[in-house]
């Protein structure tokens, strides 16, 4: 059995402000946006570098409450967000292992954002980020801070925000397909309700109304079925646009919460009929 160590946070009533900053950026520009959008969250202290090893080595010094790092394309190897982040969350002589971490990408498929919070990313938010929705995820980590979680497949911050997160046996991976402890249709289930039970926020209504409709459909849904199966991941993809734009993302999670409301009505309803 795998040991699996967490580290529990403060309470949220006794969680403490996030007093500095560290910024790794190749761009002075997105380091310029960073500093603003901490500073309107609360924090004033920001250090910086355009260097993932020169951060490593300024950063315990420093002693930063938060990291925020771009996440471009293309970056060299010494340089990769996802290598930085593995070594960050493996060296705990650095202080540095359980630190909270915002990566600001542009837009990722999901296996990407997968591979980044296997990583131990802690927030991921797609660029350009509204001031906004910075504001409440930086908020978020004093309010509610998550335990830290050090097993041997997984080193970061706990990624279930809610008590009804998914189960841990929940298969949802290509990885589970291909193995044969799954289908498709109930890894794209599965995943779809993990992420569901991740989201919090200005969208939460809406989230929770997906979330329980896809509940409903996992009872009556033929996930050996393409349209089914489709259904779900049209579902989660409306949700991973959620998570990432806020409450810009407000329209279309709304119209996803209605047809698949709807849908599931005709399919309840046709199944009352028979």
């Amino acid at each position: 059995m795998s040991l699996v160590i967490e580290h529990l946070p403060a309470t949220p009533h006794a969680a403490a402000p996030l007093r500095r900053a560290f910024v790794i950026s190749e761009s002075r520009h997105t380091f310029t946006l960073a500093r603003s959008l901490l500073n309107a969250a609360g924090v004033q202290d920001v250090g910086f570098s355009s260097d993932a090893r020169s951060a490593e080595l300024r950063m315990p010094g420093f002693e930063p409450d938060l990291i925020v790092a771009d996440w471009p394309d293309n970056l060299p190897g010494h340089q990769d967000r996802i290598d930085l982040l593995r070594r960050l969350r493996t060296h705990s002589e650095t202080g540095l292992q359980e630190k909270p971490m915002i990566l600001l990408t542009p837009p990722r498929t999901q296996s990407r954002v997968e591979q980044a919070r296997d990583a131990g990313a802690t927030e991921l938010l797609v660029m350009p980020v509204s001031m906004s929705l910075f504001s409440q995820r930086v908020a978020s980590l004093i309010r509610n801070p998550r335990a830290f979680v050090s097993s041997p497949r997984f080193k970061g911050h706990c990624r279930r925000r809610r008590r009804e997160a998914a189960p841990r046996e929940a298969f949802k991976r290509q990885i589970d397909v291909d193995a044969g402890r799954t289908t498709r249709g109930r890894a794209a289930l599965n995943a779809t309700l993990s992420l569901a039970a991740e989201i919090q926020g200005g969208n939460e209504a809406i989230v929770r109304r997906i979330q329980e409709a896809l509940g409903q459909f996992s009872r009556i849904a033929d996930l050996e079925r393409e349209a089914d199966v489709e259904l779900v991941e049209v579902s989660r993809t409306a949700l991973i646009q959620t998570l990432a734009a806020g409450e810009e993302a407000a329209p279309a999670a709304e119209a996803v919460a209605e047809n698949l409301e709807r849908f599931v009505g005709r399919r309840l309803g046709r199944r009352a009929a028979a």
